[in-house]
């Protein structure tokens, strides 16, 4: 899910620039219809490597990961929660139904139970974060850059990356496995 929130901020900063770097909109048109798959590559895994980094140097923005905690984590319990509580409803009628037939109706809660905690409980809170936040995450960056917020961030002498990236990516890390659970 980040490395596509990743790639899409990537894009988003190679087209900005290319387009203001350039004088006429054919040559910026070009440039993003010529770009090869071997840069963007490695630009991202550039991009990757520096967000990661950036996790383990200081000062760290607590504030900000808090918000982003409690914006990922908290926020998403009720839609992970129906998600998975609805899943495991329609689950267990299918097996329930599967399982008449060879009279082994008492085995139905172990296998929902299994298959949920297992398999699906993690797929459906990994998709349901991934659209709910990531498309927020993308949004609020794209805005920023748009109305040149990050530009003034770096201008002012704050790191965007650790600003703006860091937190959203240790509240992940620190969320996901909660959610996964109340899942």
């Amino acid at each position: 899910m980040y490395f596509s929130y990743a790639l899409f901020i990537h894009f988003l900063t190679q087209s900005s620039s290319s387009s203001s770097s350039s004088s006429s909109p054919s040559s910026s048109d070009e440039q993003l219809i010529n770009v090869s798959p071997k840069k963007s590559n490695s630009s991202f895994f550039i991009f990757c490597f520096n967000a990661i980094s950036w996790l383990f140097r200081p000062p760290w923005y607590f504030k900000k990961i808090l918000l982003q905690v409690l914006d990922i984590g908290y926020f998403s319990l009720p839609v992970v929660g129906l998600t998975t509580f609805f899943s495991g409803m329609v689950l267990a009628l299918q097996t329930y139904n599967g399982f008449a037939e060879f009279n082994s109706e008492t085995t139905v809660a172990r296998v929902v139970l299994t298959s949920i905690t297992r398999e699906l409980g993690p797929v459906l809170t990994g998709l349901m974060v991934a659209g709910r936040i990531g498309a927020k995450m993308a949004a609020e960056i794209a805005t920023m850059r748009v109305t040149e917020q990050i530009d003034a961030l770096g201008t002012l002498g704050t790191r965007p990356m650790q600003y703006l990236i860091a937190p959203k990516i240790i509240a992940s890390v620190i969320c996901l496995p909660f959610l996964v659970f109340v899942g």
